[in-house]
């Protein structure tokens, strides 16, 4: 009996084990296995491109494939996710929308459907029978007198004005004045209002000054900063080629551009060419990038900004605010 419970236990240890072995497994797969993604696309005289996103050796994989119209593909485990939603191929949702049998025949006789007027009750068809038979209207009702609406008698004489026209001078000064003395009160309010907005804004550069001058907010920014730029890093793909051809029918325009794009040189210069075209208007080119992104690092970096108590002190205040 004490062998069999031990078996027992034994058995069920494994079994616990195997499960949390699972569980480890798959926490670690999300955390250090990267999502690795991937694009092209070129345009000449029409544009084409393709992206790519996978995880775990293509356990989960999307596809966006873009040539005169967008298609997209998502794969779980080798299997359609329309098939994992819908649970079949669509074969079914097909033969549901198919016409009924009766239907069918009538079609291939070549029969079309024909529109029923309702039925009308047998009163109203003996008094349709009786109108069409005699050929006379019914008649009309009667007017009563109360409803008989009199004409008022003309009269040659002409409306008399409401007011003569002193009165309506004085009309016209009397509006004119108010809307200069409401003009008047429209502009002292809102000069008052911009006095109090140039007030808030003084007092309110106070602070930010009183802000950044903090030695504890000047680390916490700093921190901020460092941790932005390596999440950049991480993020942005780390592999770049492809070319770009571009011009404008005045070269003063493209010149423009290529300084403006100038200062930007050493990060792109070795991976992506430009080509400026003077002579003409063009643009073409063709671009591949790669890149991938570990949830494990993400969650560092946001770990060492939530392990500043200044940060977390000022998260507070600004939820409170």
């Amino acid at each position: 009996m004490l062998g069999m419970i031990l078996g027992i236990l034994k058995i069920a240890g494994i079994v616990l084990l195997v499960i949390l072995g699972i569980l480890l497994a798959a926490v670690l797969a999300v955390l250090f296995v990267p999502v690795r993604y991937r694009a092209e696309g070129c345009f000449e005289s029409r544009l084409t491109g393709k992206a790519q996103v996978s995880w775990l050796l293509h356990a989960v994989f999307f596809q966006a494939v873009y040539e005169d119209e967008l298609r997209v593909a998502l794969r779980i485990f080798g299997i359609r996710a329309d098939r994992l939603l819908y649970g079949g191929s669509g074969e079914e949702s097909e033969e549901a929308d198919a016409e009924p049998p009766e239907f069918r025949e009538e079609a291939r006789e070549g029969a079309s459907p024909e529109f029923c007027e309702p039925e009308r009750p047998a009163a109203m068809e003996a008094k349709h029978s009786g109108r069409e038979e005699t050929g006379r209207p019914e008649p009309e009702k009667a007017k009563q007198p109360d409803e008989e609406k009199v004409a008022p008698p003309k009269t040659d004489r002409k409306p008399e004005t409401k007011a003569r026209r002193p009165e309506n001078q004085k009309a016209k000064g009397l509006t004119r004045d108010f809307s200069l003395r409401g003009l008047w009160k429209k502009i002292r309010v809102t000069f008052r209002g911009i006095c109090g907005k140039l007030k808030t804004l003084a007092a309110q550069r106070d602070k930010i000054l009183a802000f950044f001058q903090d030695q504890d907010n000047r680390q916490t920014l700093s921190l901020l900063k460092k941790q932005a730029g390596r999440f950049l890093k991480h993020v942005l793909p780390g592999k770049i080629k492809g070319r770009i051809c571009f011009g404008f029918d005045d070269p003063s325009t493209t010149g423009q551009i290529l300084t403006w794009i100038s200062p930007f040189y050493g990060w792109y210069g070795r991976t992506l060419k430009v080509i400026p075209v003077f002579e003409g208007q063009a643009l073409e080119g063709e671009l591949f990038l790669k890149g991938r992104i570990r949830a494990a690092s993400l969650l560092l970096i946001g770990f060492r900004v939530w392990k500043d108590k200044n940060f977390r002190r000022l998260l507070r205040k600004w939820r409170a605010a």
